[in-house]
């Protein structure tokens, strides 16, 4: 998997509008090796399939390898039997960043965690990782990015995910809250949409502890939100150590966030203050 520094599309006010982001199909002699970080969606009356596609590229006898998203419209055709889906590399689309064709590297688009508004899906995806900001020296970047799709198709027709709005990718930029974070990526899956308008999505991440040598980090689970896409906020309070692979809904008024232990447990926190705290 190739993990690319990625910087944001949405400028400040009297900056270049366009997008340094397209999203495209994988050429022929692309494949999708694996699928990761699997969920489901419900838009509006439909249901959406959609993974993380760990891609391989093959040419002239070397490999490479990067992901991208791949998604799917589930119908009742087959109700009654299995069928695999997003294996097939025209499901999968892959973000790539430059000023020009030849210049173009594909985007970390690891772990997409998606929230749904209307016929708009928001996901979450890439992972901040302070070893690679520090190798980037000088670059603001957090590695997350938020992007937003939405869903088309006439009313009996199948509905798909239109791609093509390159100008809804942004940075998730959190400043200062980065500082004591070594790892922060997605937790897959879905997030919730508030009903005070808040984008909130489940993450996992490691804290570097002082006195405590770098391979002691244990994951822990939290959520970040945002009310408006260049503003991020990181939930203060968290999982205990170990916990990871978070997912969260939202349930009478509460948040509750299920996790996947060291120790070969599931625990689920409850959180009455969107994530200040978890019980």
């Amino acid at each position: 998997m190739m993990c690319c520094g990625t910087g944001g599309a949405a400028e400040a006010a009297g900056q270049s509008s366009e997008s340094p982001f397209a999203w495209n199909d994988p050429n022929s002699d692309v494949t999708v090796d694996s699928l990761g970080a699997p969920s489901l969606l419900k838009v509006g009356n439909d249901v959406f399939a959609f993974a993380e596609a760990q891609c391989k590229k093959t040419k002239e006898g070397s490999e490479k390898f990067f992901n991208g998203i791949a998604s799917h419209v589930l119908t009742t055709k087959n109700a009654n039997a299995p069928v695999e889906v997003l294996n097939d590399v025209k499901e999968t689309k892959v973000l790539e960043k430059g000023d020009s064709a030849e210049a173009r590297k594909e985007v970390d688009v690891s772990r997409p965690t998606a929230v749904v508004k209307e016929n708009e899906i928001y996901m979450l995806v890439g992972n901040y990782s302070q070893t690679a900001v520090a190798q980037r020296s000088g670059e603001a970047d957090s590695g997350i990015l938020l992007v937003k799709v939405e869903v088309s198709g006439e009313s009996g027709t199948e509905k798909k995910i239109k791609w093509e709005n390159t100008n809804d990718v942004s940075r998730a930029s959190l400043g200062a809250e980065l500082e004591s974070w070594t790892q922060l990526t997605g937790g897959g899956g879905s997030g919730v949409h508030m009903g005070d308008g808040k984008l909130l999505f489940p993450v996992e991440g490691t804290i570097k502890k002082k006195g405590e040598p770098e391979k002691n980090e244990k994951a822990v689970s939290l959520i970040i939100y945002t009310l408006s896409g260049p503003s991020w906020t990181l939930s203060k309070g968290m999982s205990d150590g170990g916990c990871g692979d978070p997912s969260v809904v939202e349930w009478k008024d509460k948040l509750m966030m299920m996790t996947a232990c060291d120790d070969g447990r599931r625990r689920v926190y409850e959180s009455g203050d969107k994530g200040e705290s978890w019980t």
